[in-house]
């Protein structure tokens, strides 16, 4: 880490009330002694203290701000940190930012402020990421398993596992050096049912994982179906606006149209897609194609078909072949009776809708959180927020694994203890208490400049 004061911008870009400015470091309070001018001098100032003055450059005042004092350690850095509050124009910002620079500090990198938290102690790496958590979540579940993460869900249960581990690998140690001494004995018994209580509590934090993708980055969720079912129709009704065009004419919708909405406390990534059949047009074909593309990488399909007419070969096919995340939407029932026996008999999920009139979205939705097994989350499970912390928790499950294996394969507690120090140091990744350079500075480039 390196020992400049820093500072940047730590508010969105754009007109607003206020712009926050943020600067850390051991000088960050001498820095803005020398362009604030005020009742009092900053360095006067008790910590979590505020003063009112003028950022003054040059003997030109650019701004009348609110300083807040925060000083180490009981800050978000760690370190001396003040927080100019502006008025909230780009210009007058950056104005603010410029002089303080001028005076003495230099320009943050991204995620700088969380990397210095860190490192100072502040926060391990999985609260780090809950951070970027808050600040993306779409929804309130999302924003939930976030502020939990930071509170400290995550670290606390990977903190439970790891005391376990070390309990069983110190155990090892000392009948290792004492080989001959039977009370240092390796009960084998013991040793089974502590490593199986931590590979299930290991392998729930990946079930969970799943989940709380779902919830935090959103449910790939693609309308798909012949043309002219009312996919577009859908998808404007989800959306709230008209973002496809609807026409009577077959094969409109030629590309992926893609929107993104918040339904009923789902968080949906929305795609809709051409219609489905067989068809000699080269643009039209190339958009089945990329339809075909989409149901396959889709978390969720809402599968339209239309109530009063018989189901195709393709459209069976189809509805089979993604039983699993499929839901099949019966669409245009103000026409005419929809006819559910299909499903039924071939046990896929059905929902009876009206998208011209809006009937049947709330069935719909509750649907789509069934299928994703989203409402089976409880509001306490922990969740791992990052495909990071995810594939840190295989490997830590498949070391477990080996280990188990190891030990019932009847080999000495030196072969199987490679193996939980392997697990320890994989769990140990997550919240950062071992973790290689280039992992931490992968984690902290995602964050914003201010951040």
């Amino acid at each position: 880490m390196r020992s400049d004061t820093i500072a940047a911008i730590s508010t969105p870009a754009g007109m607003g009330g206020i712009s926050v400015i943020r600067v850390s470091g051991e000088e960050a309070v001498s820095i803005c002694d020398r362009i604030f001018c005020g009742a009092r001098r900053l360095s006067s100032l008790k910590g979590y203290t505020a003063a009112l003055g003028n950022i003054v450059e040059n003997g030109e005042i650019i701004d009348e701000v609110i300083a807040t004092v925060f000083l180490a350690p009981h800050s978000y850095t760690g370190e001396n940190v003040v927080e100019l509050s502006c008025h909230g124009g780009q210009y007058v910002t950056s104005k603010v930012l410029e002089a303080v620079y001028n005076a003495g500090a230099v320009p943050a990198q991204a995620g700088e402020f969380s990397f210095r938290a860190y490192l100072n102690g502040k926060m391990d790496l999985s609260k780090a990421e809950s951070i970027m958590g808050i600040i993306g979540a779409k929804g309130q579940k999302a924003m939930e398993i976030a502020i939990r993460n930071k509170e400290g869900a995550v670290s606390k249960e990977i903190d439970l596992i790891c005391d376990r581990i070390l309990n069983l690998t110190a155990k090892i140690a000392v009948f290792c050096d004492y080989p001959d001494d039977e009370s240092m004995g390796i009960n084998s018994d013991e040793f089974i049912t502590e490593i199986s209580a931590c590979k299930q509590r290991v392998q729930t934090l990946l079930d969970n994982y799943e989940n709380g993708r779902l919830l935090c980055g959103g449910i790939l969720t693609v309308i798909a179906g012949r043309p002219n079912v009312g996919k577009s129709t859908l998808m404007n009704l989800l959306s709230g606006q008209d973002v496809a065009i609807v026409t009577d004419v077959a094969g409109t919708t030629r590309d992926v149209i893609e929107t993104e909405v918040n339904l009923g406390g789902l968080y949906l990534r929305l795609a809709d897609t051409a219609g489905i059949r067989e068809t000699d047009d080269t643009v039209e074909k190339i958009g089945v194609g990329l339809a075909e593309k989409k149901m396959a990488d889709a978390d969720i399909i809402l599968y339209l078909t239309q109530s009063g007419k018989p189901l195709t070969k393709k459209e069976k096919a189809d509805l089979e072949n993604y039983r699993e995340k499929v839901v099949a939407v019966i669409n245009k029932t103000d026409l005419c009776d929809p006819d559910t026996s299909y499903f039924e008999n071939n046990n896929i999920t059905a929902v009876c809708i009206s998208a011209k009139k809006g009937d049947g979205i709330k069935d719909l939705c509750d649907a789509i959180a069934e299928k994703t097994g989203i409402l089976n989350i409880s509001p306490t499970a922990v969740v791992l927020q990052s495909a990071r912390q995810k594939e840190a928790a295989k490997a830590a499950l498949s070391a477990l694994t080996k280990a188990e294996q190891t030990l019932l394969d009847g080999l000495t507690p030196d072969c199987y203890g490679v193996y939980l120090d392997e697990a320890l140091s994989k769990l140990f990744e997550i919240t950062g208490k071992r973790v290689q350079t280039e992992v931490a500075n992968r984690v902290f480039r995602d964050f914003c400049v201010g951040k």
